[in-house]
């Protein structure tokens, strides 16, 4: 969905991960695995999506096109589900300490 809306738009999608993007993913990688690499991921999940949330509503505001406000709806939610479930999860975390 998202290639066929930037398709129609004329948008160019990245190829790469962005600067912060990478950056995080690095962090990632140098953690050891565990509980505080499952910490370190999920309160990735929450940011990531949390931003995710905060742009794609935006666009159901401010977007022209029907096809973009569908789009930005559908991620909006599927980004507050994720987000909701990772919380979930890191709650489950600090429960079992």
């Amino acid at each position: 969905a998202l290639t066929d809306a930037a398709q129609t738009f004329t948008i160019v999608l990245p190829k790469t991960l962005s600067t912060d993007s990478q950056t995080r993913l690095g962090k990632l990688r140098d953690e050891k695995t565990g509980p505080n690499f499952d910490r370190a991921y999920l309160r990735d999940v929450v940011f990531v999506n949390d931003q995710a949330t905060g742009k794609t509503k935006s666009l159901t505001k401010n977007a022209d096109s029907p096809a973009v406000k569908n789009l930005a709806l559908t991620i909006s939610a599927d980004s507050e589900k994720q987000m909701k479930e990772a919380e979930w999860l890191m709650k489950g975390m600090i429960n079992d300490e």
